[in-house]
């Protein structure tokens, strides 16, 4: 159904898609109310973001069509922005019931895979609608703002589908609905906003993506997995860093740095003051993730060093355990004094030549 909605005409593609919405709001809470999973709070919390957006949508489509403009365009853009908040949190408490343990550690990971994604939203989106200064001052609050919400979301996505555990369809279905949002979001500040399109009430592509972000959580609401407890972690890491998500980092630190270096020799010579303003904002971000990157290596270091002392505690006493034991085994639990098994050992060990006297009292205890 999404699909269809770009090849009709406008006013009827805008009833049209805002049916899709409403029509997928309506299976995520069937879905909630027959599966009744564990973090209903965070179902609910999702499905109230969906809510705001679609009410904010619907009169965004029916006052562009009637007007021609938005009326109240901050109410409008505050209504939009209630979804993202919502959406964070839901995917963060899903994430964090299926690795409780790990929570802290994969929260600095997802801040540190986001942050070096966002030197490619900065640099290929947002920077050159700063630089062609085509926007009002309005617009580009208004999509720096909503560029920020998309940052926070991802870093919700890469929690829950990279970093919380084995990945089931619910898990699968709900990342990939977070990430098409943000996808369309910046596909309208681009075409949209950048490119000054004016306001279309029902522009294809962008409108397309929310659909089918729309899709996708009402088939992760509805599907049957939703009922059974997450799948267990193959291992336990407890903060170390796996050899995929290494190799990520080091990507990354290689990444954020050379972007806005590659940008500034394409560009060619510019004056001391435009270089500096235009590439404060990636230098920030590079120094960020750098910090990022120093933090979570001194996690891993903290944690080896406490897995080395509960190893070396556990060896100490297994070390006076044994001893425990052997004292035992060799000496009288009344008296304390060496028993026939300790004078046996002590004889083997003996030089030849050595005699014994045993002497028997009878009744003697």
């Amino acid at each position: 159904l999404a699909l269809i909605g770009p090849a009709l005409p406008a006013p009827a593609a805008v009833a049209f898609n805002s049916g899709v919405h409403v029509a997928c709001l309506v299976a995520m809470a069937a879905g909630l109310r027959w599966h009744r999973p564990a973090a209903r709070t965070a179902w609910r919390l999702l499905i109230a973001g969906r809510i705001a957006w679609v009410i904010t949508d619907s009169y965004w489509n029916l006052t562009v069509e009637r007007a021609g403009s938005v009326p109240n365009a901050p109410l409008v853009a505050l209504g939009f922005l209630v979804q993202y908040p919502l959406l964070t949190a839901g995917l963060l408490i899903i994430a964090n019931r299926r690795d409780s343990q790990r929570k802290h550690h994969a929260a600095i990971d997802a801040a540190i895979i986001t942050g070096g994604l966002s030197v490619l939203v900065w640099t290929f989106a947002v920077e050159p609608s700063v630089q062609l200064g085509r926007l009002t001052a309005a617009q580009l609050t208004a999509g720096l703002t909503f560029t920020f919400c998309d940052l926070v979301v991802l870093a919700a996505v890469v929690r829950l589908g990279l970093l919380s555990g084995r990945p089931d369809p619910v898990t699968v279905l709900m990342s990939a609905s977070g990430a098409t949002l943000v996808a369309g979001d910046l596909v309208y500040y681009i075409t949209v906003l950048v490119d000054q399109r004016g306001l279309t009430a029902a522009h294809a592509v962008p409108n397309l993506l929310q659909q089918l972000s729309a899709a996708l959580a009402a088939a992760a609401v509805l599907h049957p997995a939703l009922r059974r407890p997450p799948p267990r972690r193959r291992v336990a890491r407890d903060g170390l860093i796996p050899r995929w998500q290494l190799a990520a980092f080091i990507l990354l630190a290689l990444l954020v740095p050379a972007v806005p270096v590659t940008m500034a020799a394409l560009d060619g010579p510019l004056d001391g003051s435009g270089a500096a303003g235009r590439y404060l904002v990636p230098a920030g971000i590079a120094a960020a993730v750098s910090v990022l990157l120093v933090v979570r290596l001194g996690v891993v270091v903290r944690v080896a060093n406490r897995r080395a002392l509960e190893l070396q505690r556990s060896l100490g006493q297994r070390e006076a355990l044994e001893r425990e034991l052997h004292h035992r085994a060799m000496h009288d639990p009344l008296t304390g004094l060496a028993n026939r098994a300790l004078l046996v050992e002590r004889l083997d060990r003996a030089s030849p030549g050595l005699s014994m006297l045993l002497l028997d009292l009878d009744g003697f205890k």
